[in-house]
């Protein structure tokens, strides 16, 4: 028998969440999770659905991750890249980047670190 996907217990805790108690749903999470011996999926879980409730509210969550502070300048300048009405901004100071940033929206990733300008000129054989 194969395992339930994370991504339908999630769609299945947010179409409960419209006719039950959040304390109801939790102690059947809670219970199928034990039982299944999958307590480490609850994260994952939880992630799906708060993204869901996002979707559902017009809410388009973008993760901007830069090598240093992310300005209120370069907050503007991605919110005008989507069409989203309402864009919600979560910003990572990433030690890893050199320079630049990283935009990621659900599916789509935006490369803009020095790092990824390099990688795409040495696939360029000249």
């Amino acid at each position: 028998m194969t395992a339930v996907n994370y991504k339908d217990i999630a769609r299945t805790i947010t179409e409960q969440m419209r006719r039950k108690t959040i304390t109801a749903i939790a102690e059947g999470l809670a219970a199928y999770l034990v039982s299944e011996r999958r307590a480490n999926d609850l994260g994952k879980i939880m992630r799906e659905v708060e993204r869901i409730r996002y979707v559902e509210q017009g809410i388009l969550e973008v993760q901007v991750s830069s090598a240093r502070e992310i300005t209120e300048g370069i907050e503007a300048q991605v919110k005008e890249l989507f069409t989203a009405e309402d864009v919600m901004i979560n910003k990572t100071k990433d030690a890893d980047l050199v320079g630049g940033v990283k935009i990621q929206a659900q599916d789509t990733l935006i490369d803009l670190s020095v790092r990824g300008q390099l990688n795409k000129l040495k696939a360029h054989k000249f």
